[in-house]
C-alpha cells in the first residue's frame, strides 16, 4: 500500500525587491515588486498584498468610512484591505522569484503568503512587512 502525503509544506520568505521598469529613470516609470519564496516541497501558492485602513465598526465588522458619518459616537477601528490581485503560482522544491506585479505607492503593506501541496496539505501562512517610499 501507497503511503499518504500528511507533511504540509514549510514556507519562508526571502528578499523582496523593487525594479524600474522599462528605459531611464523616467519619472511616470513604474515599479515591479518580486519576492523570493523557499518551499519545502512542490505546492501552489498565493500571494497578497494586504494594508491597515481606518474604518468604523458596523455590527461585528469594521467596514469604509462612510462619505457623510451620522452624528454621534461611532467606534473607530483599522481594518485590513487587500492590495491589487493576489498572485497565483507553483513553486518548485527550494527558492523560487515570484513576481507580484507593480509595486503600491508610497506607504507600510504586508505580503501574505499561503500554500499548499498537491494532497491538500496547507502550509502555515508567511509574512513579510514591506514599506515603499
Amino acid at each position: 500500500p501507497a503511503t499518504r502525503d500528511t507533511t504540509p509544506p514549510t514556507l519562508s520568505l526571502g528578499g523582496l525587491t523593487t525594479s524600474k521598469a522599462g528605459k531611464g529613470k523616467k519619472k511616470g516609470s513604474s515599479k515591479s515588486l518580486s519576492l523570493v519564496v523557499t518551499s519545502s516541497e512542490t505546492a501552489q501558492v498565493v500571494a497578497t498584498i494586504t494594508k491597515h485602513a481606518p474604518g468604523v465598526k458596523k455590527g461585528s465588522s469594521c467596514v469604509a468610512k462612510p462619505a457623510h458619518p451620522k452624528k454621534g459616537k461611532t467606534k473607530r477601528c483599522t481594518r485590513i484591505v487587500t492590495v491589487g490581485s493576489p498572485v497565483r503560482a507553483t513553486v518548485a522544491v527550494g527558492s523560487t522569484t515570484l513576481a507580484l506585479g507593480k509595486a503600491p505607492s508610497k506607504g507600510s503593506y504586508d505580503v501574505v503568503v499561503t500554500g499548499a501541496d498537491a494532497a491538500g496539505n496547507q502550509a502555515t501562512p508567511v509574512s513579510k512587512h514591506l514599506v515603499v517610499k
